[in-house]
């Protein structure tokens, strides 16, 4: 701190030397002059004693300007008798202005950073102990000093810092707006570092390591076998695509599916379908970790029961689910149906995680799989896989797929070098899904054709 020696005493106007001043121009005078004249001058000016008749004014220009229009001969002054030096002169100076009522928020980081740069620089540099009175000057000293919390004071400094890196950051409507831009830019910049050094390392990971890895994460086994053995918490989101119970063999278009016999397909029947998806959810809560995901995809005649079999799991989320929307549709009724073109899934929660991209819409509009290529009867495009990973966890994030089917979202997770276990009982699916991954590595898995790309 500033050891001032200060009194307060009544100077003449006259004797007063305004000096080069960091502010010139003052606001709202008049209402100044208003409620001096009905309370009187509440705070007195701060001045440097430099003669018997010489003062230099330290702080209170804009008071100093009200009185002298008011005629006032003398005005009350903190008179410091120094010395002070140059650096100790704009500290309080700039500690004035931080009261300022029409300070913008881009100043106020200023004008803390430019207290403490000041005050580290009259105290011989960035304070290392947390003693008080140690050598050197802290943030926390420039929380006492500003009557601030030092939360309040490092947060000012980090924002000043990205103002100057990013000028545009000091330009937005209000510091919340600023600090939220500043994170967010934060984030990004740390995905994009996190995905780079993931990437590498996938890079230089030999091409038949990656495929026998990708080929060992598709299990077969029934999930609820597969998962029982798993680890409590280890998943960041569990991307769930059950039987729907509505007797797919039936509502299936038969050129719908033309590469696969879709009795191998195993479904469930409406009185086994709500305990096994009970036993199914509830392992499923078991293994994510805090803070992750449930992607459950859904038919709308079981959305209420599965909705209810989520929240009693202890998954929090929306009944409102997110949707596939295919471009094409079909029925098998169409003097009495409209042609479905969607699919709904639920976006359930454990604990308190933050969607990555956040503001995106609830709609995902991709093709489906050309049935020239599809390998399985529910087969989803990898790349809207890929987009629905990425819209939920970052890159890198652990995700469970106990019906794996496809192996479809295995692969989009590898796209963005994340592991994905996946359980399936039929052969003939693991099959496809080897040839598949036979066929390139990540990040190139795709079901598109280049005559056949994402709407």
């Amino acid at each position: 701190m500033i050891n001032d020696g200060s009194k307060l005493d009544f100077i003449s106007l006259v004797n007063i030397d305004l000096g080069e001043r960091a502010r010139t121009e003052y606001t709202n005078i008049e209402e100044l002059i208003l409620s001096i004249e009905k309370n009187g001058l509440i705070q007195p000016i701060a001045v440097l004693k430099r003669g018997d008749r010489d003062f230099l004014l330290l702080a209170g220009g804009r008071r100093f300007t009200a009185c002298a229009r008011m005629d006032w001969k003398a005005i009350p002054a903190r008179i410091y008798t120094g010395p002070l030096t140059s650096n100790e002169i704009k500290v309080i100076e700039l500690a004035e202005n931080m009261d300022r009522v029409d300070l913008s928020y881009r100043d106020q980081f200023q004008l803390t950073r430019e207290i403490h740069d000041l005050q580290v620089a009259i105290h011989g540099g960035d304070k290392t102990s947390t003693a008080s009175d140690a050598e050197g000057w802290s943030q926390a000293d420039t929380a006492r000093l500003l009557g601030k919390s030092k939360g309040t004071i490092s947060e000012a400094l980090k924002m000043a810092k990205a103002i100057e890196a990013i000028p545009e950051l000091g330009e937005v409507k209000n510091k919340k707006e600023a600090m939220k831009i500043l994170q967010q830019t934060q984030q990004s910049v740390r995905r994009t570092e996190d995905a780079d050094r993931l990437r590498s390392r996938v890079d230089t990971t030999p091409t038949d390591t990656v495929h026998r890895n990708l080929i060992n994460q598709y299990i077969l086994k029934d999930a609820k076998t597969g998962m029982v053995k798993l680890k409590s918490g280890t998943f960041k989101m569990a991307e769930v695509d059950p039987p729907y119970a509505i007797d797919l063999v039936r509502v299936k278009k038969k050129d719908d599916f033309i590469n696969e016999d879709l009795a191998t397909y195993q479904e469930l029947t409406d009185n086994t379908y709500v305990e096994f998806m009970t036993d199914a959810i509830n392992e499923i809560y078991r293994v994510l970790s805090v803070d992750s995901w449930l992607i459950l995809w859904h038919a709308y005649d079981w959305g209420d029961a599965l909705f209810d079999i989520c929240e009693n799991a202890g998954f929090i989320g929306s009944p409102v689910p997110a949707i596939w929307t295919k471009g094409v549709g079909q029925t098998n009724r169409p003097e009495l149906y409209l042609a479905s073109t969607h699919e709904p899934f639920f976006y359930m929660r454990k604990g308190h995680p933050r969607i990555v991209k956040q503001g995106r819409s609830n709609i995902f509009d991709f093709k489906p799989v050309n049935p020239d290529s599809k390998r399985h009867p529910t087969e989803r495009p990898i790349e809207m896989m890929e987009e629905i990973i990425s819209t939920f966890v970052e890159q890198g994030s652990p995700i469970l797929v106990p019906f794996a089917g496809s192996g479809n979202t295995i692969l989009a997770a590898a796209n963005l070098c994340s592991t994905a276990i996946g359980y399936d009982v039929e052969d003939p699916y693991k099959d496809s899904y080897i040839i598949k991954v036979s066929s390139t590595r990540p990040p190139h898995y795709k079901s598109y054709r280049k005559d056949y790309e994402k709407t």
